[in-house]
């Protein structure tokens, strides 16, 4: 199966996202840049749409471009076969908040995915971690 390559870090599960007025997407992969979503809603390529991001107890509403469109397949949704869209949009004019909060998030999605070695020597049990 085709997939669009984006290089961001993996948030399917961890955020929440939706086009403003237009409902929920899957949010997949992030960065400071922008996002790969997959959404049913059909989004025309080169236009721009406002989209909110939320994490933990905050959100954010940014103005992002399409930039990739690519059809996944067809998913059954209540008795009805719509069209499954992969789609890499980029943020335009973040202000600095913005920015922050994207930054701290996607640091939060670094470390809740890096491995804490968990160890025995002689008995001893110890953990490493960037603490």
């Amino acid at each position: 199966m085709k997939e669009i390559k984006f290089a961001g870090y993996e948030a399917k599960g961890k955020l929440s996202a939706s086009i403003v007025g237009r409902g929920e997407i899957d949010l997949f992969k992030i960065n400071t840049d922008g996002m790969l979503i997959e959404t049913t809603t059909k989004l025309n390529m080169n236009s721009i749409y406002r989209f909110q991001i939320n994490a933990d107890d905050k959100n954010i509403v940014l103005m992002a471009k399409v930039g990739s469109v690519l059809i996944k397949g067809n998913v059954k949704n209540k008795n009805r076969t719509q069209t499954l869209y992969q789609i890499v949009l980029e943020f335009l004019n973040i202000k600095d908040n913005d920015k922050v909060f994207l930054e701290e998030t996607i640091e939060r999605l670094v470390e809740a995915d890096m491995p804490v070695l968990d160890d025995r020597i002689k008995g001893v049990k110890f953990h490493v971690s960037d603490d």
